[in-house]
This record gives C-alpha cells, structure tokens and sequence, in this order.
C-alpha cells in the first residue's frame, strides 16, 4: 500500500524532538502517521491541481486513523514548518484546514509504500468504509459503475518535459505530439503521470477490487449545492483524450454553451417571471437569444472594448470572476453593467443582501439539477458520467442524453420563454476521444529526452524512466 509525501519531509520529522523517544515500531507507527496527514494534503492537491489551497481535513477522520493524539502529530508538523494551520472551523459546516509550508510547495511529491501494520490496517478499514458509502448511495454506486468501464490507451498519452523550442523542433520532424508543459509548477507532471498510471491500474482491474485500489481514486463528495466531485472530474483534458469505453467505443460529451453564465440568466430570468417583470423586457428577451444561440461570451468580446482585447480563456475566466467574486468596482464588472444592466442588477443585490459566495451557490445548485438531474434520470445500462457541467457518453448514446438534458431545463425553468424556444444549440456535442486515426499514427511518442541527455539524469530530474520511443501502431 502506498501514499504520496514530499521529499525532505521525513528528515524533519525524524530530527523533531518527538522522536527522540521514540524506537522500533511506535517510531515508523509514528512517522508513517505523520506522512499520513501530508498524503491527504497532497492528494488533494494532485486532484485540484493546485499547492496554494489550503485542504479541509476534519478532526474525526484524523482521530479514526491517527487516534486521539492526532493533534500532537498535526502540531508537530507545524513546528517542522511542513505544514501551515487554517484554525477557523464550523461545527457541521467545515473543519479546520492545512496546506504545506510555503518552502515545502516546491519539493519534489514522491510515493511512499507503508511498512507499520497499524497503518495499513487503519487504511484498509478506510477504504472498505469508502466503498460502503458509495455502494449505499445510488448516485455514486453509478458513478462508481462506470468509472470502472473507462479504458486508457496509454500510446494517446503524452507528456513532454522540454522548452518549447525543443517541442517545435520535434514537430518539424512530424512527429504528433500532445503537448504538456510544467516548467511553471514542478509537480505538474507528478500529477498527470498519477493519473496516467491510475487510470492504466483501471484497464486491469480485476472483478474482485473496487476503484479505491487506483492511487488517483478518492472519496467521492456531494456538495451542498448538489455538484458531484469524484475521480473522472480531476482526470486532466490531455489524458480524457485517451479513454475510450471498455469496449472501446468513443467518448462523446454533452455540455451548455457558456454554462455559468447561462445558468445564472437563466435563473435571473425565472425571477423576474415570478415578479412579473418580464413582459416587454428588452434585456430579458436579448439575453434568451443570446441564450439559446449559446453566445453569451462572443457578445461580449463583439460589444466590449475591454473584453474585445482578450483571449477567449482569459475572457472566460475574467467574466466569471466578476460574476462569482466580491463586487468591487473595475473595468472588467462596469463593462458587464453596461451590456447588462438589469441582470448585473440582480447579481449585486444578492451579492450586497446574502453575500457573494450565493452567486456561486445558486450557479452550481442550477447546473446540479439541471445535469445531476438528467443524469439519476439516465438508464444505468447506459455508459455515461457527470462532468459538472457536462456529460461524457458514447455517440449512440449522444442526442438522447442531449435531448434529456433540454427536457430537463425546459422542466426547471418552465415559463413561457423557455417552453416555446429551442435549446438545442444551448448544449453542445463534442468528440472527447482521439479518433483512430490519429492513435494509429507510428509518429506517437512518449516521453523525449534532448539529444545528448543523460538518461539517469532524466530519470533523477522527472523520476520517470521513459526514453525517446516511437510506439507501436495498435489500431489494426
């Protein structure tokens, strides 16, 4: 059994007067309980990709596997500067929270196999109460079904530590290449590499072992607003190009054109038909045509001369927080006043009377019923897992679950607008799955080293032992 740490951790933690009194088995009990609590940070971060997040870790998880002292292990961690402590808690809200030392975010993540039999038998026990809840739970036991019918093809996978001229050059030569770059964060290929080996761990998963087995699994979490987190919605976009179905059909995906804003007019427009407000609201009838072409952030670009400047992510991800965030004046939310007035209105009333974070909460709750609905609504037979604001399913199985989904909004929002329009190019199909054609292709590659590169070099440096190698053509 094994669990991630960090390098340079366990130096520490030895060297702390803790373990000056310490030997034999209550000493690697001991020690293998504190890299227990760094694991469950790091685990963590590997799924939302992030270092710089403090972590939710409640006093009676801790207290099941650690036992009672668990706090004396917590505050030493703290005293080695391996950790920092977020004391704020809410008794039946959140716990208290943990990130590592701001010098710890860099050391390299490494896995760490348990030797204490006391460990491995508290984790053991874990798992096992994992799989219970979800197999007592319908919506995750489905989840959890079809999570284990996911195949990787490990040829569409590739990761390529080098500087982007290093990448260019080996495209000139014609090579395909699926590009990841990590100079930026040193664990980032850690992360995909983990989920490329849980994932591989999953294509041979005997009858007889759970999902829990894959290091990548983690418990999966119904929000309060409804949104499902579990392991399928942290596999990276690179690596979900690689899965296919075990019978090796393709993956498709069902998502909304411009969700979070959608969703959020879609609710603005449900309040003013409750208020009547919305007969002659020229507002309300451009945003339901805006709406229903799935256009909402191509407006925007096309009609604002600050959001024109952008890139299409950096646009995104500039309107959202602006949307989701405190409302303080800038460039970025004037502009959203000026398009839309009446819809920003409503935003920051909410945001002045019950807080910002509601508008997050009203948008997830939205997205949940619309596509956790549809999804407990799908036949189990049917392969297809809930993305957020997507689902992934297979083209057979593509315009039925679209059109289930239209149903469902039209069911939600079921005023006269949106009863009498077409949804259709609201939520959109997509192919997820590289085609044959291009997993097929001899000029694949894995992992490239630079010309001249000392493979254990290589190997020391990323702490993966893949050399420059063309992969055989699998697709007959």
């Amino acid at each position: 059994m094994e669990i991630f740490t960090i390098e340079g951790a366990e130096k520490r933690i030895l060297e702390s007067e803790l373990f000056s009194s310490l030997s034999g088995a209550e000493r690697l009990k001991s020690l293998e309980k504190h890299h227990y609590i760094i694991h469950l940070i790091i685990k963590h971060n590997l799924v939302t990709n992030t270092l710089n997040r403090f972590v939710n870790i409640s006093s009676e998880r801790l207290k099941d596997v650690l036992g009672r002292n668990y706090s004396a292990i917590v505050k030493n961690l703290i005293s080695t500067k391996i950790l920092v402590i977020n004391d704020k808690y809410s008794p039946g809200s959140f716990s208290k929270s943990y990130m590592l030392d701001e010098k710890m975010r860099d050391a390299k993540i490494i896995r760490l196999t348990l030797r204490s039999s006391h460990m491995i038998k508290k984790l053991t026990k874990e798992k096992e109460s994992i799989q219970k809840e979800i197999d007592n739970d319908q919506l995750l036991s489905k989840i959890d079904r079809h999570t284990k019918n996911l195949f990787l093809f490990d040829e569409a996978v590739h990761f390529l530590p080098l500087r982007d001229e290093v990448f260019h050059s080996e495209i000139n030569k014609g090579f395909k290449i699926r590009f990841v770059s990590h100079k930026d964060n040193p664990n980032k290929l850690f992360r995909y590499e983990e989920f490329r080996r849980g994932l591989l761990d999953l294509n041979n998963l005997s009858p007889g072992k759970t999902n829990l087995s894959l290091s990548v699994f983690y418990r999966p979490v119904i929000s309060n607003a409804g949104r499902v987190y579990h392991m399928a919605t942290s596999i990276p976009k690179k690596i979900r190009a690689g899965l296919r179905t075990k019978k090796m059909e393709l993956i498709y995906e069902v998502d909304m054109a411009s969700a979070q804003p959608s969703i959020l007019i879609l609710e603005w427009l449900k309040h003013l038909k409750k208020n009547n407000l919305i007969n002659e609201n020229k507002e309300a009838e451009k945003c339901l045509k805006l709406l229903i072409e799935g256009s909402i952030y191509n407006y925007v670009k096309d009609n604002s001369v600050h959001y024109g400047d952008l890139e299409y992510s950096d646009l995104k991800k500039a309107i959202l927080t602006v949307l989701n965030s405190k409302d303080y004046p800038s460039n970025e939310r004037d502009e959203l006043i000026k398009l839309f007035p009446g819809f920003m209105s409503w935003i920051r009333k909410i945001k002045a009377t019950r807080g910002y974070k509601e508008i997050s909460h009203i948008g997830q709750s939205a997205e949940a019923k619309i596509f956790i609905g549809t999804y407990r609504e799908l036949d189990p037979k049917i392969f297809a897992l809930p993305i957020h604001d997507c689902i992934l399913t297979t083209k057979e199985h593509l315009e039925p679950v679209k059109s289930m989904l239209i149903s469902k909004t039209k069911e939600l929002y079921s005023n006269d607008l949106i009863r009498k329009v077409d949804l259709s190019n609201l939520f959109r199909t997509e192919l997820v799955s590289l085609d044959n054609n291009e997993i097929s292709n001899k000029n694949w590659v894995k992992y490239i080293m630079e010309e001249g590169e000392d493979r254990n070099n290589y190997i020391e440096e990323y702490g993966i032992d893949y050399p420059y190698e063309p992969l055989q053509d699998i697709i007959k």
